[in-house]
């Protein structure tokens, strides 16, 4: 038994299909079956049947499945300690984060964490909250950064910080106020995510709390084109705060906080419970808190909530 084996026996348990878990793992499909028929032929034991849709396992396999975990996840740790002692750390680090935190905060705390440990390899990816719960559970990514709702994900996870949601457009179209109270949304042209988005969700949740009904002229998903469109005169959406860049002024923009209703929402950074957290997410995170404290809007979790005293258009 070689430690290849027990990652391919992972892979098909989770994955369900000897398809899915070559793709996982990068390999052609021969490669599981021949590794998965050698463990069943050295031990003389069934680990997986055929199902209707792929593979389901064995009674055996479960079991197995427990132990193998813990092998990978000794063996992580072991790599880890012999890196930190050659002070050369490497490895891979691999996350999934929503479109408003992939716009600016991510990205500066990748190059940050880049500049302290060159020699890992990083991949992000950009998705729906739905999409990065489905990696997380496929084993696709180690953690995502992802928008916490009272729906049980079954995953673990850590508050970073509570964000505010805030009126986004031209500084044009924000002139004059130092708020944006909700009743006066319907004088401009509003652009929102779809109702299947949790952001959507949110907002029409809160603005019905208020007796307020939103109509969006535009409905948009892609947050790059929702903040091209409200580039342009009239129109106006509403975004996280992390989603506009600290000198909104720059990029074409402006933002006001809401009033009646004052939207929130939470940051969590979220891994599956199946799996040790990743060794090199705390050290990404804590880069990320750091930026995360300096933008207006935004309050760490564990610290009092600031107001948006003095927020104008134009950040």
């Amino acid at each position: 038994m070689d430690i290849r084996q027990l990652q391919y026996f992972v892979a098909l348990y989770e994955e369900g299909s000897v398809t899915r878990a070559a793709r996982r793992m990068h390999v052609v499909q021969p490669a599981i079956s021949q590794q998965i028929k050698r463990l069943e032929a050295d031990f003389g034991v069934q680990l997986f049947e055929r199902a209707a849709h792929g593979t389901a396992p064995t009674t055996a396999a479960r079991d197995f499945y427990a132990v193998c975990l813990s092998i990978l996840n000794q063996l992580r740790q072991a790599e880890a300690v012999l890196r930190e002692a050659s002070r050369q750390p490497a490895g891979r680090l691999t996350l999934g984060a929503q479109a408003s935190m992939n716009q600016h905060i991510v990205p500066t705390a990748l190059s940050q964490f880049h500049a302290r440990y060159p020699a890992i390899a990083i991949s992000a990816r950009d998705g729906y909250r739905a999409d990065l719960v489905d990696w997380l559970n496929r084993g696709e990514i180690d953690f995502a950064l992802l928008s916490a709702t009272q729906e049980k994900l079954h995953l673990a996870s850590l508050t970073l910080c509570q964000e505010s949601l805030v009126a986004v457009g031209h500084p044009d179209t924000l002139a004059g106020r130092d708020a944006m109270p909700g009743e006066a949304l319907a004088g401009f042209k509003l652009v929102l995510h779809s109702r299947s988005k949790s952001l959507r969700t949110l907002i029409d949740n809160q603005f019905g709390l208020h007796g307020l009904d939103v109509r969006p002229d535009l409905e948009i998903d892609a947050l790059p084109s929702v903040l091209a469109l409200v580039r342009q005169p009239g129109w106006l959406s509403i975004v996280p705060r992390t989603a506009v860049a600290p000198d909104a002024a720059q990029d074409g923009l402006a933002w006001l906080p809401l009033r009646k209703p004052s939207l929130h929402r939470d940051v969590m950074a979220a891994w599956s419970p199946q799996r040790p957290p990743a060794v090199y997410m705390a050290p990404f995170l804590e880069l990320l808190r750091l930026g995360l404290a300096g933008v207006q809007g935004v309050t760490l979790a564990g610290r009092p909530a600031q107001p948006l005293d003095g927020a104008r258009a134009g950040g």
